[in-house]
């Protein structure tokens, strides 16, 4: 049975072969130049790159250079591999390092915590030049300059009792005078309109001190200061820079 087989087919490949003459045969004598153009093609074989072998494995280590976990260890290989490129690993481990204090240092200087002033004291910092002079002498006072217009207005007479003390007798008395220096004439006629509230005011804040109090100038200016803020407190327009005595008597 086998036999008959083989010989089926060696009886159907020599009849290919024969089919496959005679149209070589009919093709030479119809069209003579057909044949021998398909005789001068040739194939270049440097014009085909790659073949389908060749195309295979390009598309293998395509596939590996582009496969995230390959190239990771790879890479991480490669920084360990002193004994291949001691110079490249040596100049990376160098480079880490100097990353890696810097930014230590940016985390332990806190430079953005700085505080910044909010206004300039010195234009020393802003690098403009600076020049020295003394306050004491070489400066004109702004409010005790002679030119500069006082805005004074003197209060009524005033007589207080005060608080006895061990060198004064049981009814001690102050009869005195004052001057008020406002820092604008807003304040002298609020002052002046309100006259009598402010005197009774001046009142109340003197008798709280004693005879022996008022004996010392350092007495003499605690009460000054306590009657700025007395006035301050109670004015609706401007402040007032001092209160002077213009006349000052204590009865013991």
């Amino acid at each position: 049975m086998s036999e008959d087989i083989n010989n089926n087919n060696d009886i159907d490949l020599a009849n290919e072969e024969e089919a496959l003459k005679s149209i070589d045969t009919y093709i030479s004598e119809q069209d003579p130049h057909f044949i021998k153009s398909l005789s001068e093609i040739k194939i270049d074989n440097e014009a085909v790159s790659l073949s389908v072998l060749d195309s295979a494995l390009d598309m293998d280590s395509h596939s590996q250079t582009f496969n995230p976990s390959f190239s990771f260890f790879h890479k991480l290989k490669q920084v360990f591999d002193f004994r291949n490129d001691f110079k490249t690993v040596i100049l990376f481990w160098i480079s880490a390092g100097l990353v890696a204090a810097g930014v230590y240092w940016v985390f332990q200087s806190h430079f953005w915590d700085k505080k910044i002033p909010l206004f300039l004291t010195s234009f020393a910092e802003s690098g403009s030049p600076v020049q020295d002079y003394d306050p004491a002498t070489e400066v004109q006072l702004f409010f005790d300059n002679p030119r500069l217009a006082k805005n004074i207005l003197e209060l009524k007479k005033m007589v207080v009792n005060l608080k006895p003390s061990s060198e004064s007798s049981g009814n001690p008395m102050l009869a005195f005078e004052i001057r008020v220096e406002g820092l604008s004439k807003e304040v002298m006629v609020e002052l002046k309109d309100r006259e009598a509230e402010f005197v009774d005011r001046v009142l109340r804040v003197t008798e709280e001190f004693s005879y022996d109090e008022l004996v010392e100038a350092e007495g003499k200016q605690k009460l000054s200061e306590k009657l700025i803020d007395v006035m301050n407190a109670n004015l609706t327009k401007g402040q007032v820079r001092k209160v002077m005595f213009s006349t000052f008597f204590l009865k013991n």
